[in-house]
């Protein structure tokens, strides 16, 4: 099998480790009439509400229904638009709940956007959490994509002028992270205040991470997560100073973000005091990373992970992984490690990309160490897989085509190899998005072979007008080939990036 079908299907098997009732099955376990979550319990004679918002929350959903569904009072979801039949249509209708009179499926954010159906699900959420009372329990299913599915801005804000606020950041280059900092100032459910609604009822938080290093506080802009309001609305003021980007901001933001100063200096220690929720993270990237890595070490493969906390700029990262493949490259051409110096330079070239000095160290000691026992050392291997994972951010051009970041990094990946092209070696590049969507396309992502970068299958001026004109999807679609379309996966963990190298020798 080429090296292109190889990475592909090693990605979507490692979806499987990620699949979200899977995961809530592992985290909650039912004893007769009581409910077990870690170290906490829940004698289920007392009410049971259930609220979820993300991407994976339809298949978390369907699994608290095998588990209690004699016990849920009232569930409501906000799931993305279309799931139900995106699901049907790859086969994953599994991961869709039952309707019955106890469930509200309420779906909106057509492309991850906020829109009013996400703010209707936002309010009968709401509703749910405010009507729990000391002894009952509430279960926040939380997942990549809540932010845009939980949709309630502080007034006189409008869920159009929220949407307005996020594209204006997000042209401008802001980290996700940013992003739900801002989204936390002016909401009136994130940053904790839903769980604040659920007060005094016990709130247990289920959530599943799409967000780099796994702050509980960052993902879905962290709704169950108890903090501090005031910081959050310094920090947004902030975030748009740092982008010059208060002349594309709503006229109603600053009397929003006066709004949400009065609320913050309302006394919120009695939340901290009693500690009504628990929060747990049930999976996260690190997960599907080490899958992949799994998978490809039973095809003869010797791995090394980079981090699971890659981010920055999309092409950037592409330049970090075309700097492993010369590193590795000129290691196995000249049969020994390369000199300190550019260990050293690898090092540090990891670490501009979300990576502390210690991970950046053992990424390369581990390097070394694969190329040793694999090539070097005269084993038998397949060729080395490096592994990573994480999130990156694209900057849009004023008249941006179809693309979407992981689409975008092996277009920009594939430009740069076929300048520095080497015969002696085959390499292999996958990135993909783990909830099958990249950007607003239906593709998860792209793969490329070193071997198709011919002048007959990779047309350079095409590639470069496109990666320059935000239009991966376009290209890749041009070319007939690359694309890899796995239908909605019903799971969130961020982005997975496979890099192969192996000597075409060795196949002598």
């Amino acid at each position: 099998m080429a090296v292109t079908g190889v990475l592909s299907e090693i990605f979507v098997r490692s979806l499987e480790v990620v699949r979200p009732d899977r995961l809530v099955k592992k985290s909650l376990a039912r004893h007769g009439d009581c409910l077990v979550f870690g170290n906490h319990y829940h004698v289920l004679s007392q009410d049971v509400f259930v609220v979820g918002f993300g991407k994976a929350v339809s298949g978390m959903y369907q699994q608290i229904q095998d588990m209690i569904h004699d016990h849920i009072v009232q569930g409501v979801i906000s799931v993305p638009a279309t799931l139900q039949k995106d699901l049907m249509a790859s086969g994953k209708q599994h991961l869709w709940p039952s309707r019955d009179d106890k469930t509200m499926i309420c779906e909106g954010a057509f492309n991850n956007v906020p829109d009013n159906e996400s703010y209707k699900a936002a309010e009968s959420i709401q509703a749910i959490c405010s009507q729990a009372e000391k002894d009952d329990l509430v279960i926040a299913l939380v997942s990549g994509g809540g932010s845009a599915l939980l949709t309630s801005p502080i007034p006189p804000l409008t869920v159009n002028e929220k949407r307005e606020i996020t594209t204006a950041l997000t042209s401008r280059g802001a980290t996700i992270e940013e992003l739900n900092t801002v989204r936390k100032s002016i909401s009136l459910v994130k940053g904790g205040k839903l769980a604040k609604l659920a007060y005094p009822a016990k709130v247990w938080g289920l959530i599943l991470s799409d967000v780099v290093n796994n702050p509980i506080d960052f993902i879905a802009s962290g709704p169950t997560v108890y903090g501090d309001e005031a910081s959050y609305i310094r920090e947004a003021e902030l975030i748009i100073e740092k982008y010059n980007a208060a002349s594309l901001m709503p006229a109603s933001l600053p009397l929003a973000l006066e709004q949400a100063r009065r609320l913050a200096k309302r006394d919120h220690s009695v939340y901290d005091k009693y500690g009504n929720v628990s929060n747990a993270i049930i999976g996260s990237n690190a997960l599907c990373v080490e899958e992949a890595m799994s998978l490809m070490r039973r095809r003869g493969y010797y791995t090394v992970a980079i981090s699971c906390s890659l981010q920055g700029r999309t092409t950037a990262l592409a330049t970090f992984y075309t700097q492993v493949l010369v590193y590795v490259r000129n290691s196995l051409a000249h049969s020994r490690l390369p000199n300190p110096e550019h260990r050293e330079k690898l090092m540090l070239d990891v670490q501009e990309h979300g990576v502390t000095e210690e991970e950046a160290n053992r990424f390369v000691r581990d390097l070394d160490d694969g190329l040793v026992k694999s090539s070097l050392g005269g084993g038998k291997c397949a060729g080395l897989c490096i592994a990573g994972g994480g999130e990156t951010t694209t900057v849009l051009c004023p008249r941006p085509g179809l693309g979407g970041r992981n689409q975008e990094m092996v277009l920009s990946f594939a430009c740069t190899v076929k300048d520095m092209a080497d015969d002696r070696f085959e390499v292999g590049f996958l990135s993909c998005g783990t909830d099958g969507q990249d950007g607003p396309t239906t593709a998860a992502g792209a793969v490329i072979s070193s071997l198709e970068l011919g002048t007959d299958q990779f047309d350079e001026v095409d590639a470069a007008k496109s990666l320059e004109g935000n239009d991966s999807h376009g290209f890749f679609k041009r070319r007939g080939k690359g694309l890899i379309t796995t239908g909605s996966s019903g799971t969130n963990v961020m982005d997975i990036q496979l890099l192969t190298v192996k000597l075409i020798d060795d196949d002598a």
